[in-house]
This record gives structure tokens, C-alpha cells and sequence, in this order.
């Protein structure tokens, strides 16, 4: 079964990335920025966990792509009227 780590430190979009533990890719947070999130069947569920830690999380673009969403996505997932980039 999969295992897998959460950065401690956030992007500067305020998401914890989630990785795979073990990736071939250098992707991976120091192990002092490693925050474990333990064994799981695919990488959907180590993020519930590592949004119930951190609140706001992502995959990794690299290692855990099946639950990755692109920033540029998560625009288009705002709330139907919503103003989306205005300021």
C-alpha cells in the first residue's frame, strides 16, 4: 500500500502539498518538513487527512498527479456568480 508525507510548509498559494513517500521524482519536502500521513490506498485519502491537518491541500504535480489540481483549475471550481480574479 502507498505511503505517503505532507510538506509542513505551504506554497505560496497556501497549499500543503502531498507527496509519495519513496518517489523517484525530487520532489520530496526535507525530512524535517515531513509530516507523515501514513499508508492508504490511493492518494484521495491521504489528502482528507492532510486537509483535516492543514486545511487547504493539494497533490503533488509530480508524484501524487491523481489528486493534483492545477492552480489554474481551481478558479473554475468557484461558486457559480462568484467573481473569480477581481479585486
Amino acid at each position: 500500500m502507498p505511503h505517503y508525507i505532507v510538506d509542513r510548509n505551504a506554497q505560496a498559494n497556501g497549499d500543503h502539498e502531498v507527496h509519495l513517500s519513496g518517489s523517484v521524482w525530487s520532489c520530496l519536502p526535507a525530512e524535517a518538513d515531513q509530516r507523515e500521513l501514513g499508508s492508504h490506498d490511493g492518494c484521495a485519502s491521504a489528502l482528507r487527512i492532510a486537509r483535516l491537518f492543514y486545511g487547504k491541500a493539494n497533490g503533488c504535480a509530480r508524484c501524487a498527479v491523481s489528486c493534483h489540481v492545477p492552480s489554474d483549475a481551481v478558479s473554475s471550481l468557484a461558486a457559480p456568480g462568484a467573481a473569480v480574479g477581481s479585486a
